[in-house]
């Protein structure tokens, strides 16, 4: 069963503001999309290991089926209504065989099709994430600069209200002398 998860928005909004909210939900998409390549992944490998296996199988069916065609049998006099039989059910089976290989090949084709599409997803879109993931020094850095400017900015907050409450307590002070 497929299943499809709802991610929450990530708002450019909440980007400019670098909410912690902001960050919870871009660590969720980020680790969606790793779990999502990882999924990718093995689905390919297993779906790979399918058509080898369909090759094998086919190989093994065609292999039956010249044999079946080509099954002489020796007799003397004429041929009993259960050997006709029996070479009736080979060349039918040949024919069997024929029809599976057809429709084995359209499925290798289709599935072969679909490996390269989930491949070209993945290498595309995903590995793009990656790149953008990859330069994570880049985001440390913002992250460090961030820190640093939020610090400065609450030493600056800081200071401009103990400024606010000496000017105040001056002007407290001096307005008992007069």
């Amino acid at each position: 069963m497929v299943v499809i998860l709802k991610l929450d928005h990530l708002e450019y909004k909440e980007a400019i503001l670098d909410s912690p909210e902001f960050r919870e939900k871009l660590k969720k998409h980020e680790k969606h999309i790793v779990d999502t390549n990882k999924n990718i992944k093995n689905l390919l490998k297993k779906f790979e290991d399918v058509l080898n296996a369909s090759n094998e199988l086919q190989s093994a069916q065609d292999s039956l089926a010249t044999s079946l065609k080509d099954f002489q049998l020796g007799f003397v006099g004429e041929m009993s209504e259960e050997e006709t039989d029996l070479f009736e059910s080979f060349e039918c089976t040949y024919s069997l065989f024929h029809e599976m290989k057809e429709f084995s090949n359209k499925m290798i084709n289709t599935g072969q099709k679909l490996i390269k599409q989930m491949n070209d997803f993945r290498r595309v879109k995903i590995d793009q994430f990656k790149g953008i993931k990859l330069n994570c020094e880049k985001k440390k850095e913002y992250e460090r600069q961030n820190i640093k400017y939020s610090t400065a900015l609450e030493k600056y907050l800081q200071s401009s209200q103990n400024l606010k409450k000496e000017r105040t307590a001056d002007e407290h002070s001096t307005d008992f002398f007069f």
